[in-house]
């Protein structure tokens, strides 16, 4: 397994900032939590906390519906 560089982390990170949006949009207009669509955002919002986590900052600073009522 190689080494990943800087720049691919962060192109990585920008990708999955980009599909996290995406699929954010297309969740909040699903009313069926078991649909697919929040299984690949949950997925996502995983891999941007790993690589966030890689270059040593926070997890994230998306902050959605589902995490305000949480809380």
């Amino acid at each position: 397994m190689r080494k990943l560089t800087v720049d691919e982390i962060i192109q990585g990170l920008v990708d999955a900032y980009e599909r996290l949006l995406e699929l954010e949009v297309i969740c909040s207009q699903i009313d069926d939590k078991s649909s697919n669509y929040f299984d690949e955002y949950f997925k996502t919002k995983g891999e941007v906390k790993a690589l966030r986590w890689v270059l040593g900052q926070s997890e994230y600073n998306i902050i959605t519906e589902d995490d305000k009522n949480e809380k």
